[in-house]
């Protein structure tokens, strides 16, 4: 409570002072729910989507996630049985396709402002279970690395990938608690360049390969290749965009 002092001329046209109350409003913090649903807010914030069109992004994800389910169901042999089987036989390997497959799927829907506006809560489930198959995903990447036929080099370069591709999701996580919607968009449009490794490695690697290198080595290289630029691209369209508004 604070007092605010106004002058008024008296009956006899002296200034006579009089305290007045004001009432302060008291900020409060709004839920995640709430910043989700705030309307005004979502319509002036800048827009956290990627440059791309939609369809760019999310088609080859979804020729990536159809190839993944294919690989677990074998309908159609692609890729070398030897391998095939030999992932397939590792509750690591299945764990890592399965959680992969769940978040390279459902991702690109979340970049869609329509859902997040008009269907809310379609928009929080989707991305429940995409936070679980990133769980499922990135634990099992932590094996899968270290058992992977690259050199030691490109294990390690996977391995660090799963750990920050969790660390994305906890932090994108953690800022739509607290709140913080647009920090909570940048860091889940890192965490979608992470997920993207899987679908530029499907075209890197037989690119290397078809340039005359070995399986090893090109397996090793795309441990930095599939992952690296889709961080540095975003990071630099999320700096941009901040000195832009």
């Amino acid at each position: 409570m604070s007092s605010a002092i106004s002058l008024q001329p008296a009956n006899h046209g002296l200034i006579q002072l009089s305290a007045t109350s004001v009432r302060a409003t008291p900020t409060t913090k709004s839920s995640p729910d709430t910043n989700i649903n705030n309307g005004t807010e979502t319509e002036q914030a800048p827009k956290t989507s990627f440059v791309f069109t939609w369809p760019l992004l999310s088609i080859p994800a979804f020729f990536v996630a159809a190839y993944a389910l294919n690989f677990l169901l074998d309908v159609v042999r692609l890729g070398d049985p030897a391998i095939i089987e030999r992932i397939r036989a590792s509750i690591f390997g299945v764990g890592h396709i399965v959680g992969g497959l769940t978040a390279i799927a459902l991702g690109p829907f979340q970049f869609l402002a329509g859902i997040r506006r008009r269907v809310p809560k379609v928009h929080r489930w989707i991305g429940r279970v995409y936070m679980a198959g990133i769980i499922l995903g990135g634990i099992n990447t932590l094996h899968v690395s270290f058992t992977s036929i690259c050199r030691p080099l490109g294990q390690y370069a996977f391995a660090f990938l799963g750990i920050i591709w969790m660390g994305t999701a906890a932090q994108g996580m953690y800022t739509i608690w607290a709140g913080e919607v647009l920090q909570h968009r940048d860091w889940m449009a890192r965490n979608f360049a992470l997920t993207y490794a899987a679908v530029m490695l499907r075209w890197q690697l037989p690119l290397f390969i078809a340039m005359g290198m070995e399986t090893e080595p090109a397996l090793t290289l795309t441990g930095f290749t599939s992952w690296i630029p889709n961080l540095l691209f975003v990071e630099w369209w999320i700096r941009r965009r901040v000195l832009i508004s």
